[in-house]
């Protein structure tokens, strides 16, 4: 999202305001998104399954950008819509999914260390990604305003990701499906869920 006002105005035709009005789209579908994913997960679970699928999409949504159809100034490609719908619409699994898992997979002593050591990942991860991302833009600016290779990029970022949630999906099988079922794991203890984990 650092860049998507410029990725909006010099791949699609939008002028800064239009750009900028677009991009709230991402933010509003999370806001009334997010509810409804969160509840799903408390009635039906299955949150590495959503999370899986949330990356399929959102893999699909950078593949979408890669190849939509780039357009001048003045005569923008409204159809990019789509794409920050997507956006929208992972972010809304990523925040009501994603962090409520943290309690069901650590000890209760250490959720905020893991809460801790997964912000100080993911602010490295944002720290660090947009400079690839601009070091490959700068060298492929020839092409599609340098947007195209950054887009693969990230589909294989995503990639990664899904084959880690993939994984996910099976480790969970083996240590009692806390993660896949509705509420929390039951009767067992939080020490002994997070050892089962961990030591898959």
């Amino acid at each position: 999202m650092d860049n998507i006002n410029d990725f909006l105005s010099d791949r699609f035709g939008f002028d800064t305001a239009t750009a900028g009005l677009y991009i709230t789209s991402v933010y509003i579908c999370s806001a009334l998104v997010t509810p409804f994913f969160g509840f799903i997960i408390d009635k039906f679970g299955r949150r590495v399954t959503m999370m899986f699928w949330s990356s399929i999409v959102f893999m699909g949504t950078h593949a979408y950008f890669a190849f939509l159809s780039d357009a001048p100034a003045g005569q923008p490609n409204h159809w990019v819509i789509l794409g920050l719908l997507g956006i929208g619409g992972f972010y809304s699994v990523y925040a009501a999914i994603f962090w409520p898992c943290v309690p069901l997979v650590v000890e209760e002593k250490v959720v905020g260390s893991a809460y801790g050591l997964i912000t100080a990942l993911q602010n490295l991860m944002m720290c660090s990604i947009p400079l690839i991302m601009g070091a490959i833009h700068d060298a492929t600016i020839s092409y599609r305003k340098g947007y195209f290779w950054t887009e693969i990029t990230l589909i294989g970022i995503v990639s990664l990701g899904t084959l880690v949630t993939a994984w996910m999906f099976f480790v969970d099988k083996k240590t009692g499906r806390r993660l896949e079922r509705v509420g929390t794991s039951g009767a067992k203890t939080a020490k002994s869920r997070a050892s089962s984990f961990i030591h898959v």
